[in-house]
């Protein structure tokens, strides 16, 4: 199976399964909070998630991935006993895709019945961000919901002092 018929398929199907990977406090050692991380859960498949979401870009099918990530995502952890933050990966050129829906995590939150203030929207290293005045609308709309932000993987990828500048 080609990597187009595995997002086809993943798309399709709801083949994605969510695993939490502890956030621990390097100065006290606690767990404070998980990272929600998207699997493909197709047998054998030999695509890993990143690629598919390369794929998934540019074929212009990048929210509907992202969507579905993020259903699973809130799904899973309203049916886990996690006390903590839930950090949400989120790539912050998102809001450029023409199928993006503002509300989408808030009316996914309401259903789980998850609180705005337990979820942290962990911006992706994934992606350049061509425009500084929409990062900072993606960053605004985000905070404006209630989401705290925090960067993802800081000084890897395109996680630099670039976008932390943009957040002061």
């Amino acid at each position: 199976m080609d990597i187009t018929q595995v997002l086809t398929e993943v798309l399709y199907n709801s083949s994605i399964n969510t695993v939490f990977q502890p956030i621990v406090s390097l100065e006290t050692g606690i767990v404070f909070g998980y990272e929600a991380l998207s699997r493909i859960s197709i047998p054998a498949c030999e695509v890993g998630i990143e690629e598919l979401f390369q794929i998934a870009h540019h074929q212009d099918r990048l929210w509907e991935l992202e969507m579905l990530c993020r259903k699973k995502a809130l799904q899973s952890a309203a049916n886990q006993s996690r006390r903590g933050l839930l950090f949400l990966n989120v790539d912050a050129n998102i809001i450029h895709d023409p199928k993006f829906r503002a509300g989408f995590t808030v009316e996914k939150l309401r259903e789980y019945g998850i609180s705005a203030d337990n979820v942290v929207i962990e911006l992706t290293e994934k992606s350049a961000i061509s425009d500084i005045g929409s990062f900072i609308s993606s960053v605004s709309h985000y905070k404006s919901q209630g989401f705290q932000i925090a960067i993802d993987d800081f000084g890897s990828g395109y996680s630099g002092l670039n976008r932390v500048c943009a957040l002061l």
